[in-house]
């Protein structure tokens, strides 16, 4: 019996570090799929002065499809007045998030400037939260893989740890 309550342990220490590495890696998959949305929004306003309701319906991303902002700014597309779907859909979704605070207000920054300004300016602001946007990514891609790395082995270290002071 302690033999078999001593596996139990080990393997949900193992999951824990598991679903902890996870986490690590939704936060860098969540950052990818806004880079990717923004770049899209970016070239669809930029070269072909496309209307946010026809780029926000043609955009796709399974992640952003999950975590519920596809659909959330596209609900958005029902009102007569399109001012702010972004920002009012990234709202609603933001408690969802893995991104850090910094990346959540380069998001927010983007999406508030969408249809407010002459194209020149809100190329200008979409290349700025691009830039930072892509440096903030490769940051989290490197202390991802550290951070994967450290739970995963973590998770097995505390499990073996628990299995010989059981036995």
């Amino acid at each position: 019996m302690k033999y078999i309550g001593a596996v139990m342990i080990f393997f949900t220490c193992t999951l824990i570090g598991t679903y902890a590495a996870d986490r690590k890696k939704r936060a860098l998959d969540e950052c990818r799929a806004f880079l990717d949305m923004m770049i899209y929004v970016k070239n669809q306003i930029g070269y072909f002065s496309a209307p946010t309701k026809e780029i926000y319906r043609a955009y796709e991303n399974n992640i952003l499809e999950d975590i519920g902002f596809l659909p959330a700014i596209r609900s958005c597309g029902n009102d007569e007045v399109y001012i702010d779907a972004f920002v009012s859909a990234f709202d609603s979704i933001e408690p969802k998030l893995s991104v850090s605070p910094d990346i959540k207000r380069l998001i927010r920054t983007f999406g508030s400037e969408i249809g407010k300004s002459m194209q020149p300016q809100q190329m200008k602001t979409f290349d700025f939260c691009i830039d930072n946007m892509n440096e903030r990514e490769k940051e989290l891609k490197t202390q991802t893989q550290k951070d994967v790395k450290l739970c995963r082995v973590l998770g097995i270290s505390a499990g073996a740890a628990a299995v010989i002071l059981i036995i």
